[in-house]
């Protein structure tokens, strides 16, 4: 496989780690390969919030209307009782301080408009719980590996979302409430 790389960024606490451009871009080919069984995959896209644009670039999509802290991903499908499904991508050695107080907040107001909302660490994640969001069936199925099942539910609750689907939205929630 000459001349093929996969992007990998240094970190501290990991010696490799795929970038979260790479694992999204990983996510968005796989995605289009699970098309084939669910068609209603190619309705996802990207919130082009996280890259890197000049000063110049940055304010003109303010003025468009892109907002700091929206998810990364969004799959415009319903599946009862939620309207769509958002997604935050982080890099695999994320923790949950890695949520940006923006992104917290576009989290909890989402999932208080009757959206499913979800935080994923890597590719392989993102797939999981889209194809679980997808099937309905996501307490059907466990997450590949305990660690994997642990360290996302530390990230749902330091996000303050629910842990699970079946619980109806909390109506009302004030701002510092999660």
């Amino acid at each position: 496989m000459s001349g093929f790389r996969i992007p990998m960024e240094a970190s501290a606490r990991s010696k490799l780690v795929r970038s979260e451009h790479a694992e999204q871009s990983f996510l968005f080919q796989r995605l289009e390969l699970e098309a084939g069984k669910y068609p209603e995959l190619r309705l996802a896209f990207a919130v082009p919030n996280g890259s890197n644009k000049s000063m110049a670039m940055a304010a003109k999509f303010k003025k468009e209307g892109l907002k700091s802290g929206v998810p990364d991903i969004v799959l415009p499908v319903p599946r009862y009782p939620f309207h769509g499904l958002f997604v935050e991508m982080k890099r695999s050695d994320a923790v949950p301080s890695d949520l940006s107080p923006a992104q917290r907040d576009w989290l909890a107001a989402l999932e208080d408009q009757g959206y499913a909302v979800e935080v994923c660490c890597s590719d392989e994640e993102a797939l999981e719980m889209i194809l679980r969001y997808i099937k309905h069936d996501r307490w059907k199925t466990n997450l590949p590996g305990i660690d994997m099942a642990q360290k996302h539910a530390r990230v749902r609750i330091a996000a303050g979302l629910r842990l699970d689907w079946q619980t109806p939205p909390r109506k009302g929630r004030s701002k510092g409430e999660g």
